[in-house]
């Protein structure tokens, strides 16, 4: 039976990044947010121009795909095993899972059926993310992302069989060292290319957020750095229990 391993993280993460990245490895597949085939709200998210919700069908198949179609979404089976049936029908050693959030691993799995990776930015980065991407003030998304990687530290440890913390800043500055350590850790099969192409490679993937599966290459987020006003970035500093938090993730990274 194929492994599962499950990105946790707050949204904007990097999790389609990551996803890509060990999606050069032989045997490993990502497929995305499995969520989103199966929330009846997906059908109000963003239509594409044949009419079907992006975030309910596969990006690079579209409504044909063999494994993200209209069939698959209804399909009623006990929701613990959807995973291993996606991972069957991608015939894979390694299915990568992007759902994020606790609620929906507790969802789809049983404690102790599948490793996880904690992806995580600076609470600088992630309230820029937030501003750009959901139109959230500062104090909005530092609260959400402290209550959720809070949440991550208590409940990942005792659910997940094998479980890393890894930091986006540390990532995209050094991808394939990043690679050789997340192999390392799970004692994934396959080499590493040094020069892999993540964008040559496509998926079945579904969900994301949007336009998330374009061809982006590996880029640091340096964006944060530069478009938060002097205002915004004393707001963050201060945020004491948004720092405490950033400090429990790095130290759990460091282990």
């Amino acid at each position: 039976m194929s492994s599962i391993l499950g990105i946790i993280g707050y949204n904007f993460c990097g999790s389609t990044l990551l996803s890509r990245l060990l999606g050069s490895l032989q045997g490993v597949e990502p497929c995305g947010e499995v969520h989103w085939a199966f929330d009846p709200n997906a059908a109000n998210e963003i239509i594409s121009a044949a009419g079907w919700p992006i975030r309910r069908t596969c990006v690079t198949c579209g409504p044909t795909c063999p494994v993200f179609n209209e069939k698959f979404a209804k399909t009623r089976f006990d929701k613990r095993s959807y995973y291993d049936i996606i991972a069957k029908k991608l015939d894979c050693e390694v299915l990568v899972v992007s759902d994020k959030l606790p609620q929906h691993y507790k969802r789809f799995r049983k404690p102790g059926s599948m490793d996880g990776i904690v992806l995580y930015k600076s609470p600088q980065a992630a309230a820029w993310s937030d501003i750009k991407n959901e139109r959230r003030s500062i104090r909005e998304s530092l609260e959400r992302w402290t209550r959720l990687y809070e949440e991550i530290l208590r409940w990942a440890p005792s659910f997940c069989n094998k479980l890393m913390f890894l930091s986006y800043d540390e990532m995209s500055r050094n991808p394939i060292e990043t690679l050789r350590r997340i192999h390392s850790h799970f004692v994934l099969s396959g080499s590493i290319d040094p020069h892999v192409d993540i964008d040559a490679i496509s998926y079945h993937f579904v969900g994301g957020n949007p336009g998330g599966h374009q061809k982006k290459g590996i880029k640091q987020d340096v964006s944060s750095k530069t478009g938060l006003d002097e205002n915004m970035k004393y707001v963050i500093g201060q945020n004491l229990k948004a720092t405490k938090t950033f400090e429990r993730l790095e130290s759990a990274k460091n282990k």
